[in-house]
């Protein structure tokens, strides 16, 4: 006998492990790494320590591995990214893709984990007044 799910708020739950910062940052270098192909530019919507979500025009499959760079509002670049799709939602006329990094680097980590710092204080500092 199959159970039904009941409308109760209990059952949801916050699966991230890292707070998201939002950002709007424009890149045009993503690549699919299985295919060797060119997928095109984008703008990232947010990012956090163990992941990206950004929007493109066309869909990109769940699982695909790609290569990215990045120029974070600090003036950081966080060079050869490798990241994959776990997430693509299609809304209006873009896609809104979610990636887990499955390989940043000591440096771009270092980089990515005292921008997240800076910002996140700036954010939490503005919600205390």
């Amino acid at each position: 006998m199959a159970r039904e799910k009941k409308d109760d708020d209990s059952l949801f739950y916050e699966r991230r492990r890292y707070p998201r910062v939002p950002v709007m940052i424009m890149f045009d270098n993503l690549f699919d790494t299985e295919k060797l192909m060119y997928i095109g530019r984008g703008f990232l919507r947010d990012i956090s320590a163990g992941g990206v979500c950004f929007e493109v025009r066309d869909n990109i499959r769940l699982g695909a591995r790609l290569a990215l760079s990045l120029e974070l509002p600090s003036g950081s670049t966080l060079k050869h990214i490798r990241a994959e799709v776990v997430r693509s939602k299609k809304e209006s006329s873009i896609y809104a893709i979610g990636c887990i990094f499955n390989k940043l680097g000591f440096f771009n980590g270092m980089k990515l984990r005292m921008f997240l710092r800076k910002d996140l204080k700036i954010q939490l500092d503005s919600v205390k007044k």
